[in-house]
């Protein structure tokens, strides 16, 4: 269940009124005063996972929204107006490229957005997005001489997917501690798919409240 909480926060730099909304709270001790942790959505996370130092170039195609990114979108959209179907854009990023790992990206278009590297199930609001590839450079960039198996080059771009994933979907989360007049004490946001450790991290906060 989530609750909607008014209060006083100090957010991103900007004192005001904001509403949490609450997804789970626990009461802990500390220092002899009870305090509350609260675990929240995050709604104004403005941090893209695509911004961080990432092993992959993501690419996606869509009518409606600008996933992915900018750069590699861009190439993305040029070579699917020019090619015959994916497999020809993925064999000319290998040829011209040097893409070594290409993975596809499907998304979920339903009451919210999912994207996968596996097709989805449901054929009506699901389809073929873009992808995500590796290029030799990036490699070298990344790992310098030492040599990588492919498998975990695949592992790491499927994990680039899934965090992205998690962050256009919604799936972010903070936590909040108060005292017990509702002072927040301590808070800590952008927890992109990790809400059990947005949770953990809360509570180990507020031991040094």
């Amino acid at each position: 269940m989530v609750a909607l909480v008014f209060s006083h926060a100090h957010r991103n730099g900007r004192e005001g009124i904001s509403i949490m909304h609450v997804i789970k709270s626990e009461v802990v001790e500390s220092k002899g005063r009870k305090l509350t942790v609260k675990l929240c959505l995050d709604e104004f996370c403005d941090s893209s996972p695509r911004e961080w130092s990432n092993l992959g170039r993501m690419g996606c195609v869509h009518r409606r929204y600008r996933l992915g990114d900018e750069e590699t979108s861009n190439l993305l959209d040029k070579l699917v107006s020019e090619c015959d179907g994916w497999d020809e854009v993925e064999q000319l990023l290998t040829d011209e490229y040097d893409a070594v790992v290409i993975l596809p990206i499907y998304m979920y278009d339903h009451s919210g957005i999912a994207l996968s590297t596996s097709p989805f199930s449901c054929r009506w609001d699901s389809g073929r997005l873009g992808l995500i590839y590796a290029t030799r450079e990036d490699l070298k960039r990344e790992y310098g001489k030492q040599p990588i198996p492919l498998e975990d080059v695949i592992e790491i771009l499927k994990g680039e997917v899934s965090t992205y994933s998690a962050y256009v979907s919604g799936d972010v989360y903070g936590f909040v501690v108060e005292d017990e007049s509702g002072e927040q004490l301590e808070s800590c946001w952008g927890f992109i798919g990790e809400a059990d450790y947005a949770m953990t991290e809360g509570l180990a906060a507020a031991k040094y409240a």
